[in-house]
């Protein structure tokens, strides 16, 4: 009984394999060919590449800008209202811009650079 219910199961493991394998190259992998309803419309986040790496290089030179508050916070509620009002401003656009790269690395995972670009604002967030 033990040798048809390891039977059995490498069966059912194999019957599994084939399946998915079946269903993965059932899927188109070169994007110009995937039905634009299929795709993300990256225009929603940024309307293009250019506008992305122009926000990205704008968002990046006023980062350091939040070291102006060190040690006034404390100085007067209008310092730590600016303080928090720029905090937020900055961690929502990075979001944004982290996105928009993520998006774009995912759109086709064999090319380096989305990935790098990803990687980049990973880095920067720390």
């Amino acid at each position: 009984m033990g040798a048809s219910l390891r039977a059995g199961t490498l069966t059912g493991a194999c019957l599994a394999v084939v399946c998915m394998t079946v269903l993965t190259t059932g899927q188109e992998r070169d994007r110009s060919k995937v039905a634009e309803a299929y795709t993300w419309n990256l225009a929603d986040v940024y309307p293009a590449e250019a506008a992305w790496r122009a926000r990205k290089d704008a968002i990046a030179a006023e980062v350091p800008k939040m070291r102006d508050f060190q040690g006034k916070l404390g100085s007067a509620p209008r310092t730590l209202a600016d303080a928090l009002e720029m905090m937020s401003r900055l961690d929502k656009e990075l979001s944004r811009l982290y996105v928009y790269a993520s998006i774009v690395a995912d759109q086709d995972t064999r090319l380096s650079e989305p990935a790098r670009a990803r990687s980049s604002l990973s880095s920067r967030a720390r």
